[in-house]
């Protein structure tokens, strides 16, 4: 009997320290959840910005490319010819090892 007045006792200091604690918890997470969106718009909003900028410049110079590339006004087959024969004076180079 004694021991357990004793135990009872002893609980007593962490239970309310427990419930202290609980409380304090279940007031401030719903702040802190409200406050998530406060946290992570402006991450999101940099984000699309930098995929904006990104995806901007790559268009301006896939366009720039596909100019260059259509001046010359030649046919797929033209440009293959033309690509193997400049992949063939660069194997003839002497620092070209053979496969």
């Amino acid at each position: 009997m004694v021991k357990l007045h004793q135990a009872r006792e002893e609980l007593r200091p962490v239970r309310e320290d427990f419930e202290a604690k609980n409380k304090q918890l279940l007031d401030e997470m719903p702040k802190f959840h409200h406050s998530r969106i406060d946290y992570l718009q402006p991450s999101f909003e940099a984000l699309i910005r930098a995929q904006v900028v990104y995806f901007t410049e790559m268009h301006n110079i896939f366009g720039e490319l596909t100019d260059q590339i259509d001046q010359a006004g030649l046919t797929d087959e033209q440009r293959e010819r033309e690509n193997e024969a400049k992949l063939n004076e660069l194997r003839a180079l002497s620092i070209v090892a053979d496969d």
